[in-house]
């Protein structure tokens, strides 16, 4: 088995410059007052990895998922109205 971080949610989180206001305001709204460094930090935690596995017939398996969401993720995900597992499981056959 080996396994690859594709995605760090903290540094990857979609969200324009522009919207960070917004997002800060959101989460003070639901009682979160921290700055957009520490929402990404926060978020920086959880990941999306690939584990590949060989089958007995010499396919390839993928499967791809996020880490476990940490509390103080799900805190902020809960306030901004979005899942704690970003992206579903998926699982591809090479």
């Amino acid at each position: 088995m080996r396994q690859r971080t594709l995605l760090n949610l903290g540094s990857h989180f979609d969200v324009g410059r522009e919207q960070w206001p917004l997002v800060c305001r959101r989460v003070g709204e639901k009682g979160i007052h921290s700055s957009w460094a520490t929402i990404r930090e926060t978020l920086a935690g959880q990941q999306r990895v690939t584990a590949n596995f060989r089958t007995a017939d010499g396919s390839a398996l993928q499967v791809r998922r996020a880490t476990e969401t940490k509390p103080e993720q799900a805190e902020i995900y809960d306030a901004l109205g979005i899942g704690h597992s970003p992206g579903a499981v998926r699982r591809t056959v090479v």
